[in-house]
């Protein structure tokens, strides 16, 4: 059976992107299939529909208002953007390796990319170009939580230190801040009473202008705007 694991409904404005964009189908869903095979390195995959018009499968999906453009990653994990009035045509791809966990605001897709076993790497694309930049090159995995409210930075979880910890990550500079967790490592010395926790889910992870707010293991994690503040 499948099960509707994600909706995503957005409101167009009449002449953004391509001439038809305003009378496209603005809501995008994601039904989940079948689940993965018990220790396997597969991924869930989903259906993807579009005003209720049904796509393919894809690992994720993610819509743009502002360029009025639908992006996907396909079973082979290439990334893929197409304008919203015609998607799946027109398609044009932006990567490869790309794993679920995209992040979309105001014309920039954020992704990470495969680079070797655990490693990632996170990189953003400019939607109305196609340009794709890589933000960051430490090593260790890195997963996408989201953006800034302002859209400057992006939110990763990052395993570079050796604890999970959030990083923010700037868009159109190279800047990067550590936000939980700084001056800690692992080891015998480490006093795990000072260690903030990591999100259970990028899902459970919001950035609003009074802070980050997520859900822990077994609490509910709030940074203030002061502490996440430049």
């Amino acid at each position: 059976m499948r099960a509707l694991v994600h909706l995503t409904v957005v409101s167009l404005l009449a002449g953004c992107g391509s001439p038809d964009a305003s009378d496209a189908p603005t809501d995008l869903a994601l039904a989940r299939l079948e689940a993965p095979l018990p220790e396997s390195d597969q991924l869930p995959a989903f259906e993807m529909s579009l005003g209720g018009v049904a796509l393919g499968r894809v690992l994720d999906a993610a819509l743009d208002e502002d360029t009025s453009t639908l992006t996907w990653i396909d079973p082979s994990g290439t990334l893929w953007a197409a304008p919203l009035a015609t998607a799946p045509t027109g398609a044009r791809a932006l990567a490869e390796r790309v794993l679920p966990g995209l992040a979309i605001a105001r014309g920039r897709l954020a992704f990470a990319v495969r680079v070797d076993g655990p490693e990632t790497s996170p990189f953003l694309a400019d939607l109305r170009t196609d340009r794709v930049i890589a933000l960051d090159d430490a090593p260790g995995p890195d997963e996408i939580m989201g953006f800034s409210p302002d859209g400057e930075e992006l939110l990763l979880l990052s395993g570079r230190t050796g604890l999970a910890s959030l990083f923010a990550v700037g868009v159109d500079r190279p800047t990067i801040r550590q936000l939980t967790n700084a001056g800690l490592r692992p080891g015998p010395a480490l006093d795990r009473a000072k260690v903030t926790p990591a999100p259970v889910h990028r899902s459970d992870v919001t950035w609003t202008a009074s802070g980050i707010r997520y859900r822990a293991d077994d609490a509910v994690v709030h940074l203030s705007a002061s502490e996440v503040a430049r």
